[in-house]
């Protein structure tokens, strides 16, 4: 990291969204409501709730729905506009990383909904990390309601500790789209971008081949908001959420993982 009090929290919100564009309209799907704030406002309220915070967010270039939200609405963590045209997952993060001088970040997605206590369980665990794995993502039980990016699937071998199945094993986790990427797997990224045009799923299924460990943080539940029923549960339950108290942002004080 460029600073080692700081940390970089990622939101990539320069795809298209085009599984949900009947309810974005133009505009992104991160501003889209659930509950009685929108996705993106959720994400930068649990950024904003750790103390030294830069958030850098990739726009299209062409969009300026997310400028003026932010220029709207004030939390207390710095936010950096990035505009670039989507060049894939894996290439777009290595690229952040390299203009932002972070070598280590978290990346959560534009479209991902999960209880605040879990963003913040996740985002202070991540700081706490000292265990050499090269990611550390979000772990959730799946639900018939919950979408599974890229169907990965994973094995635990520890309560922190993870591996990742071949690809077409299903398992009891599967991954949510909150990633921790430390500097060993960024490095590594970049060097297979070097090579050859790579997805994150072929990063993955080059970890199971290994058969490598990546490091997990339970969250009770996680959203990918990619279709209209999608939303529409993930807008149910952040109601509920918030009714029976659920979603108050609590930091749990968690020991260093070993």
């Amino acid at each position: 990291m460029t600073d080692q009090d700081t940390y970089m929290v990622y939101i990539p919100a320069s795809g298209h969204g085009s599984r949900i564009r009947e309810l974005a309209g133009n505009k992104p799907k991160t501003l889209l409501q659930v509950g009685e704030q929108t996705i993106l406002a959720r994400l930068l309220f649990a950024a904003s709730a750790l103390p030294n915070t830069q958030v850098v967010i990739s726009v299209r270039p062409e969009d300026m729905f997310i400028e003026r939200y932010l220029q709207s609405h004030d939390f207390s963590c710095a936010i950096e506009i990035k505009k670039m045209a989507p060049g894939g997952y894996l290439a777009d993060l290595v690229r952040v990383g390299k203009e932002t001088g972070y070598n280590e970040f978290t990346v959560l997605n534009s479209d991902l909904v999960a209880p605040l206590p879990d963003l913040l369980r996740f985002l202070g665990g991540v700081r706490r990390w000292v265990q050499e794995v090269p990611l550390v993502i979000g772990v959730t039980e799946p639900t018939p309601d919950q979408y599974n990016a890229e169907d990965i699937w994973l094995t635990p071998q520890s309560d922190v500790s993870f591996t990742v199945n071949p690809p077409g094993m299903q398992g009891d986790l599967m991954i949510a789209n909150a990633h921790h990427w430390r500097p060993s797997g960024l490095q590594e990224a970049e060097y297979l971008l070097s090579q050859r045009p790579t997805r994150f799923h072929d990063y993955i299924a080059r970890l199971a081949q290994q058969n490598r460990l990546v490091g997990g943080i339970p969250l009770s539940q996680a959203y990918n908001v990619n279709t209209a029923d999608l939303l529409a549960r993930a807008q149910a339950e952040v109601i509920a959420w918030q009714r029976s108290g659920n979603d108050t942002p609590v930091l749990s004080q968690q020991p260093d993982i070993e």
